[in-house]
C-alpha cells in the first residue's frame, strides 16, 4: 500500500480554543475553526466588527518591507474584502480611509503600485474612475494594439 503518509495537522479552533485536527494540509491553511457552529460564530463575528476595531487590526499589519502592505484573505479578483458592520467592503478603501481621509464622492482608489492585493496607503490614491481605467494594466490584445 505505497503512496505518501498522512499526516496531521494539529489546530487549536479560534471561536472555542477546543484542539482539533485537519485530515488535509489544505484544509489546515484554509480553516481557521473546529466546525461549522464555530466557523458561523466567526463569520458572524466578522460581519460586526466596527470600524474601531478594524483600526486596530491595521495598525497591528506587519508593517511594509518591500513597500506593498498585502492584504491576508484575498477575493478570486485579487482585491482583499473585509466585513464591516454587516457589509463586505474593499479593503484597500478602509485602509485608505483609516489612515489617510475619505474618499471624496464620484472617486476611486488606484493602485499606483499596480497590485491589486496593496493596502499601503502611501500607494493608494483617490482618481476618476476613467482616470484609474486610463492607468490601469494594458491589454496586450491584437484587437486593441491598433
Amino acid at each position: 500500500m505505497g503512496g505518501r503518509p498522512r499526516t496531521s495537522r494539529a489546530k487549536t479552533c479560534v471561536i472555542c480554543g477546543q484542539p482539533w485536527t485537519a485530515k488535509t494540509a489544505a484544509q489546515a491553511a484554509r480553516n481557521e475553526t473546529c466546525g461549522p457552529i464555530c466557523k458561523g460564530a466567526l463569520i458572524s463575528e466578522r460581519k460586526r466588527r466596527t470600524p474601531e476595531a478594524l483600526a486596530q487590526f491595521v495598525r497591528e499589519m506587519a508593517p511594509p518591507s518591500s513597500g506593498c502592505r498585502p492584504w491576508p484573505n484575498l477575493e478570486y479578483d485579487g482585491y482583499g474584502r473585509i466585513w464591516v458592520g454587516g457589509r463586505k467592503i474593499m479593503a484597500h478603501r478602509v485602509v485608505y480611509e483609516l489612515e489617510k481621509a475619505p474618499i471624496p464622492e464620484g472617486l476611486v482608489i488606484d493602485h499606483l503600485c499596480r497590485n491589486r492585493a496593496c493596502v499601503n496607503p502611501e500607494h493608494l490614491e483617490p482618481v476618476t474612475f476613467l482616470e484609474n481605467v486610463r492607468r490601469g494594466d494594458r491589454c496586450s490584445s491584437p484587437r486593441r494594439a491598433a
